[in-house]
């Protein structure tokens, strides 16, 4: 724990330097485009409420379904233009800033697209098969000798009508440093949990506590026991707390290890219209 601190802080202390050298002054040319965007998006939203309002009371008492629709989509979208100002900012700036920002973080490398195999996450038995997907952001690095790969994004599913969507957050893959040869897939536990894959069976572990948290699927019980232990655990409930995730699954899938966190957030935004582009 001791060094892993020291490790933490001499990399806090290498990032602060070189953001300030190299991010900073890029960051700070795009301060006059956020205000902007931020008072537009005040403007527009309350323009689109209040036009909302305005049908409702020139339709009123006589409010047909026509005028509800129209009224709550305005208010809706009134409501929403905030984020949709702050997704326009940002795509707008990422291109250029988040090279240099990502720089900051050593061997580090980031992209829109992710040039791995997507379908090998729904053969691990991360999430079902999906019909589409949308990358926010793909980052690869190589640490401690370990390939890395996280990927955010959305993966759907055509349902006729409409696309479901069957995961939306991140999932990181990397190489392991433990032999084996099975097919291991742990999830939190809920309350209409099953398999997710027919060649997997339910195990149960020695760890009680564990077992009051996660369900574990495998096509070897052995071995399942073997790669996941105490401290493996304890780095998974880390990194669960670090995305800000409340559902998880975990594969051990042909010499990787797969991790699936499930979140509704923009994990790796750059766009904050209520803070100063430049904050650090």
């Amino acid at each position: 724990m001791q060094e892993y601190s020291k490790e933490l802080m001499e990399f806090i202390k290498n990032y602060k330097v070189k953001y300030r050298q190299y991010c900073a002054p890029t960051l700070r040319r795009y301060e006059t485009k956020r205000i902007i965007m931020l008072v537009s998006s005040i403007l527009v939203g309350i323009a689109l409420i209040l036009a909302g309002c305005f049908v409702l009371y020139a339709s009123y008492p006589d409010i047909g379904k026509g005028d509800a629709k129209v009224a709550g989509f305005l208010i809706i979208a009134g409501f929403c233009s905030y984020c949709i100002f702050k997704k326009l900012f940002e795509d707008g700036i990422k291109d250029e800033i988040m090279g240099e920002m990502i720089d900051c973080f050593g061997d580090f490398h980031w992209s829109q697209f992710y040039q791995g195999d997507p379908y090998a996450f729904v053969k691990a038995g991360l999430f079902p098969n999906f019909s589409s997907k949308t990358y926010d952001d793909v980052f690869k690095c190589k640490y401690k000798d370990v390939n890395v790969d996280i990927v955010e994004g959305e993966y759907t599913q055509d349902g006729g009508n409409r696309d479901v969507t069957v995961f939306d957050g991140v999932v990181i893959k990397l190489d392991m440093n433990k032999d084996f040869n099975g097919h291991t897939v742990l999830c939190t536990k809920t309350k209409f949990a099953k398999s997710p894959l027919k060649a997997l069976e339910q195990t149960q572990l020695e760890d009680v506590e564990f077992n009051k948290m996660y369900n574990v699927y495998t096509d070897d019980k052995v071995e399942a026991r073997y790669i996941l232990t105490t401290v493996f655990m304890e780095k998974l409930k880390n990194i669960k707390v670090a995305f800000k995730c409340k559902y998880l699954r975990c594969a051990f899938y042909k010499k990787n290890l797969y991790i699936a966190l499930s979140t509704n957030q923009d994990l790796f935004s750059v766009g904050s219209l209520i803070k100063p582009v430049a904050d650090e």
